[in-house]
């Protein structure tokens, strides 16, 4: 029997590249890992047109407006997705809506 023409059990069927590649970026992590090669090619550019733009005070002013643009789609957030004080996506028993005594 010739080997390349056997499938062995275990292993993935040939498949075509761009099935591969869909396959990985069906991934859970797949979209952080493209978000942080953005990123390094971003800093990478960055660094590249402008000697001061890893200096110390810019990392740091960026560090802090990062921050606040942080906290304020942290605080954001669950008002877009409907959350309000009254906490009313919590499960809650069934109380009766009136009695009828």
């Amino acid at each position: 029997m010739n080997k390349s023409n056997s499938i062995v059990a275990g292993e993935p069927k040939p498949t075509s590249q761009r099935q591969s590649m869909t396959e990985i970026l069906a991934r859970p992590v797949a979209g952080i890992v493209v978000l942080l090669g953005f990123y390094v090619i971003l800093l990478a550019a960055f660094a590249m047109l402008s000697p001061f733009f890893l200096s110390v005070s810019n990392l740091a002013n960026i560090g802090t407006n990062m921050a606040f643009i942080g906290l304020m789609a942290a605080a954001g957030t669950p008002l877009i997705i409907g959350v309000d004080s009254t906490c009313r996506w919590l499960p809650l028993p069934d109380w009766p809506a009136s009695s009828s005594h």
